[in-house]
């Protein structure tokens, strides 16, 4: 979908015009659309914002639907984002090719702290993964036309972040069998050419000759090569400071021999949500370039079953030297997260780590599709992660971690186990990757609930959610301070 800023009503370009309006000022809108004066006298369009309408009508001499969403100034800018995304997805049922979105009587919500609200939602709602399907039952718009009557000059940045979650959730939602280790890397590759991130794709002889055992056992299973990417952004040279962004980067998960019954397979192309929101984010930084140094670190790989897969009761060594029995080998991320935080630490020199992943499906049963669980040593970490979360409308829920929680990873044979049980699984879980941040300020996201969202939300379709990409690229700058 192409998004374009115009200063004019181009009716005769337009299928369908998208219509947001302050509630409390329905005399601008009956003097702009007068077609609707009818529906307004009969009390059909309510205005507390809690429908959108889609209405026949004649504007400059054409036919064309108008869709009317009224809002109040009381709204949050979660009601916001939401009450757009049930716009978009309205007209994008409708798979109309050229839609015009009047915001020019919403005065309120033109600042960028709202109108980035809005056009969140509005990509949320829009989008739908159509390319595999001969009559797809939704799709965006070819163009957007977003009419306002200012300027806007953090327009193109919130364009560049809106784009990049998009290509989050398009890495996440395609399939498996399209998108491998292989293909990913190419795809960073790509992506970053030309621009002031620097990529790196290890190959598995030399993730082998680092140490990185735990990485690489995950892998053994599939004949699909490994590959470690690597993604630098130095916009501070200067610094010392630099924040290293963890991504699991499992591109399909069977399971491996503790294998996943079949329903809980299916969606397991959605097992490198994490991964997809590092990428995100570093697309951000290339762009907005702020004066910080981040380096995103990704290994990718599939988890799979064959004679060479890795094995419950295996004991493996990590790269920074700890030993892991394997109780789980469904409990595959954490190992690659591990080694992969190590090599940001140790390699690339990263002085703050923040890992995000797909890891539980605990998280799912705790905080549902609605929040992503976070896993932190410091009180004042948590604060920094509680205002960015709150700011980017990424909710995030922090769980409690102690001394007898983080000790259910004690291995009987090994120093850790990959699994500390049922009990507290997401808590344990991101405990087993924080005994590899090496004592540095560390705070874990678990978004398997929040990545991937397997029922159609009234605001979203089913599928990839892109959520991450705008909270790691605000994170990654406070952490920087």
């Amino acid at each position: 979908m192409n998004l374009i800023l115009t200063r004019e009503k181009a009716f005769q370009n337009c299928d369908g015009i998208a219509i947001i309006a302050n509630s409390d000022n329905l005399a601008t809108l009956r003097r702009a659309y007068p077609v609707l004066n009818n529906y307004l006298d009969a009390d059909y369009i309510k205005s507390d914002g809690s429908e959108v309408f889609a209405l026949p009508a004649v504007q400059g001499n054409k036919q064309l639907t108008l869709f009317v969403l009224l809002v109040p100034e009381t709204f949050s800018n979660e009601q916001i984002l939401q009450k757009a995304g049930v716009l978009a997805k309205t007209y994008s049922a409708q798979k109309l090719e050229n839609v015009l979105l009047d915001l020019s009587l919403a005065p309120s919500l033109l600042n960028q702290e709202q109108l980035l609200a809005v056009l969140k939602g509005i990509y949320a709602g829009g989008y739908a993964l159509s390319q595999y399907q001969e009559k797809p039952k939704a799709k965006e718009p070819e163009n957007l036309f977003v009419y306002v009557n200012q300027e806007l000059p953090y327009w193109e940045e919130l364009v560049n972040l809106l784009e990049s979650i998009r290509f989050a959730r398009d890495l996440v939602d395609i399939p498996a069998n399209y998108l491998k280790p292989a293909e990913l890397a190419a795809t960073v590759v790509a992506t970053f050419r030309n621009t002031a991130v620097d990529v790196t794709v290890l190959e598995e002889q030399q993730a082998q000759a680092l140490g990185m055992n735990l990485f690489l056992s995950v892998a053994k299973g599939s004949s699909a090569p490994p590959k470690l990417i690597v993604m630098r952004y130095n916009g501070n040279p200067e610094s010392t400071e630099r924040v290293g962004l963890i991504g699991k980067g499992i591109t399909y998960d069977s399971g491996g021999y503790s294998i996943k019954p079949t329903n809980s397979m299916i969606t397991m192309k959605s097992d490198m949500g994490g991964a997809a929101a590092v990428i995100g984010a570093m697309r951000v930084l290339a762009f907005q370039r702020p004066p910080i140094n981040v380096v995103g670190v990704v290994a990718a790989c599939e988890n799979m079953i064959s004679g060479g897969a890795y094995l419950p009761g295996d004991i493996i060594t990590s790269m920074n030297g700890k030993t892991v029995e394997i109780a789980n080998t469904d409990a595959e991320g954490r190992l690659t997260l591990a080694d992969a935080m190590t090599y940001a630490i140790r390699q690339e020199g990263a002085t703050k780590v923040v890992d995000i992943c797909t890891l539980t499906g605990a998280c799912l049963v705790a905080l549902a599709e609605e929040y992503a669980g976070v896993v932190t040593k410091e009180d004042g970490l948590w604060d920094v992660v509680n205002a960015v979360s709150n700011e980017t409308l990424e909710p995030c829920w922090r769980l409690p971690l102690n001394k007898a929680l983080a000790d259910k990873n004690k291995g009987k044979i090994a120093d850790l186990k990959n699994s500390g049980g049922r009990w507290g699984g997401t808590i344990t879980a991101g405990s087993f990757i924080g005994e590899f941040s090496e004592g540095l300020p560390w705070v874990h996201f678990d978004v398997a609930g929040t990545a991937f969202i397997e029922e159609d939300k009234p605001y979203m379709r089913q599928g990839a959610t892109g959520f991450g990409v705008h909270l790691l690229t605000r994170l990654a700058k406070e952490l920087s301070m």
